[in-house]
């Protein structure tokens, strides 16, 4: 993650953590084909993509706890 996006997400989701028990992450609609024009992903493969959203979804959480 970029820096940017590193302390929008520590900003953000901290404070309004107790405005909802649980933040929906998305993802069931995501469109695997799209991360081939990913240059780092550079494939429409599941078993490539999931560890990598699995990673980001666990960065976010572990800000969100409070």
């Amino acid at each position: 993650m970029r820096n940017e996006s590193r302390r929008m997400l520590h900003d953000l989701l901290p404070r309004t953590a107790k405005y909802s028990s649980i933040y929906h992450t998305g993802g069931d609609e995501a469109n695997t084909r799209a991360y081939v024009l990913e240059p780092v992903v550079n494939t429409s493969s599941t078993a490539v993509i999931q560890p990598l959203l699995q990673a980001i979804m666990n960065h976010v959480f572990r800000i969100a706890e409070f």
